[in-house]
Formats: C-alpha cells, structure tokens, sequence
C-alpha cells in the first residue's frame, strides 16, 4: 500500500468520523454560557458559474455536537435566513447563488449575542485546466500540473475522473509546495475508454473567524471547484 493511499484512507477515516460521532443537538437545549463553534464554507464552482455557501454549528469546539438552530437562534447569509438542510454532510445549512458572490454570515446565537463572520471570492486560492489537458492513458502514468501557485500551509487538492456511476484516479493531497499529481493505471482500474469527467477541487481552510463566540473558535473554509469532459485511450 502507497504512502498517498495510506493517506487517503486515513482521511476519509476521520472525516467519517468526525461526522458520525457529533450527534444532533437543538440548539434550545444548550445552556448559555455554552461557547459554539462556527463552521462556514463557500464553494465557487466555475463551470457552472455559482456560489455554495453552507454553515454549521457544534457545541465548544470542532467536536461538538452539531446544532440543529432552534428558538432563538438562526443563521443568515447575505440576509437569507438559512433553513436546515441535511445531516448527510457535516454542514446542516445552505444557500446557492448564480455567479461569484461575498459571503456574509450572521450567526445569532440568542437575542443579545450576534456574531459577523465573511468569505470573500478573492480569499479564494484559483484553480484552472492546463491547455492541454485533454485526455488520459488507461496504460501510461499522467501528470497533472496546475498552472497556479504550489500548495499553500492550509490547502489542498482533490482530483478524480469520473464515468457513469464508476470513479477512478482519487486523489486527496496537501502536501505544501506540490505543483502537480500522477495518474496511473492502478487508480483507473474501474474506467474504460470514453468519454469522462475531470474533477478537481483547490480548498483553503483558515482556522480563525472575524467573530467568535468566547473560546469556542471556527474556522472558514473556500474552495475552488472546475470540471472538465475528457477523453481516455488504451
């Protein structure tokens, strides 16, 4: 086993983890001098031209339980107030906009405590296809090279091909400094030759908020996602 598949094995572990061992919590239940952790994500997707927004809320640090926002507490974004969504990701709200916007959060936590927090589009680490980028061998390694700056302390990049219901060519790394990632065959086993799509996604995760509620801390996470349809040959 690889040292990039150890990786990524121990990745999904966690983040499965982390998701499955915060249980839901109304937030009516949490006394008051409890301190929450905000969480709130912004994804532009550049091939279909749209924002993302998504926030979450858990009780005195990362691992807390998540917050299902009741009585006196909501969260809004850009003025929408956000409705609860879905246990399925670690994120329970959501908005969607058309094009590239700023993100503003307000989180109130009851009716004397409300907290400012923003994501802005150019806190956002770019992410593009190469020129060239047009196909993959199904027999030879591929290297994919980003045009953009190396990886930065706080980011990083997931890359997969995809073709009907089957995937292939995962790749989740954060390794500072990295400028591009191999593909070969062993991670394109389940692929045939066709049509596919490429997927990647640049992320950047800052561990401090505008506003936090006393110890409790956030963080904000950006991500830049781009699809692309390519060929792969023999």
């Amino acid at each position: 086993m690889t040292r990039s598949m150890n990786f990524r094995i121990l990745l999904m572990l966690s983040v499965f983890a982390s998701i499955s061992s915060c249980k839901k919590t109304d937030s009516s239940d949490v006394e008051e001098e409890v301190p929450i952790f905000q969480d709130y994500f912004v994804r532009y997707d550049k091939t279909s031209d749209t924002t993302v927004a998504m926030a979450t809320f858990k009780t005195n640090d990362f691992s807390g339980d998540r917050l299902i926002l009741t009585g006196q507490s909501s969260v809004s974004c850009n003025n929408e107030i956000g409705e609860y969504n879905s246990n399925v990701t670690n994120y329970f709200y959501r908005w969607e906009s058309d094009g590239y916007v700023d993100c503003s959060f307000e989180y109130t936590k009851d009716a004397s405590r409300i907290y400012y927090n923003t994501i802005g589009y150019e806190e956002r680490s770019e992410i593009s296809f190469p020129d060239e980028i047009a196909s993959f061998s199904l027999s030879e390694t591929t290297t994919y090279a980003w045009e953009e700056s190396p990886l930065q302390p706080g980011e990083s990049i997931t890359f997969f091909l995809s073709q009907g219901q089957n995937s292939g060519s995962v790749i989740y790394n954060a390794q500072v400094g990295l400028e591009g990632v191999e593909i070969g065959p062993s991670s394109m086993s389940s692929l045939s030759a066709g049509q596919a799509t490429l997927h990647v996604s640049r992320c950047v995760v800052f561990e401090e908020l505008d506003q936090e509620d006393d110890s409790a801390g956030g963080r904000r996470v950006i991500e830049v996602k781009i699809t692309k349809e390519v060929l792969l040959v023999d």
